[in-house]
């Protein structure tokens, strides 16, 4: 597909690309130093406290991981509610389309115009019409999305 061949990590929003990968290097530091010390005297103690210690920061980091890049799409889509648009009739399939739920024109316009390609590609995937769908109808995620505004806040 040609937009995949042309999607660098230019077309990303700078800022939050910036602290995303500079986040990620520091855990990939860790990760690494985690599974790659030298190798001690092998005893069952040993090997056992060392699991539970290994695992439990993996644990960590994995969590520090789904952190970063919820600090990414929380940047990345930072003011979405505003172009939300008000529900006016009961859900059906023209009501629940995208351009009925969401002021797609004026998101991206709001969106600096380097970063136009990622923001395009990003509102036509499936995954963000799923989560413009959920916020503008009630939804079994509704307190999920209430984490991701307060994070937007921030």
């Amino acid at each position: 597909n040609e937009n995949k061949k042309s999607l660098t990590l230019r077309a990303l929003p700078r800022k939050p690309c910036k602290v995303l990968l500079n986040s990620l290097n520091l855990l990939y530091q860790q990760l690494d130093e985690l599974y790659n010390k030298p190798a001690e005297e092998a005893t069952l103690e040993f090997l056992l406290t060392d699991y539970d210690l290994i695992y439990g920061r993996r644990k960590q980091l994995e969590l520090e991981i789904q952190e970063a890049f919820l600090r990414f799409m929380a940047c990345t889509l930072k003011g979405y509610r505003s172009y939300l648009m008000p529900i006016t009739q009961a859900p059906s399939e023209t009501t629940t389309d995208l351009s009925s739920l969401f002021n797609l024109q004026g998101f991206l316009k709001s969106r600096d115009r380097t970063n136009q390609k990622f923001y395009t590609l990003l509102t036509k995937t499936q995954l963000f019409t799923q989560f413009i769908e959920e916020c503008s109808f009630v939804s079994d995620r509704q307190s999920s999305l209430e984490f991701f505004d307060g994070c937007v806040e921030k």
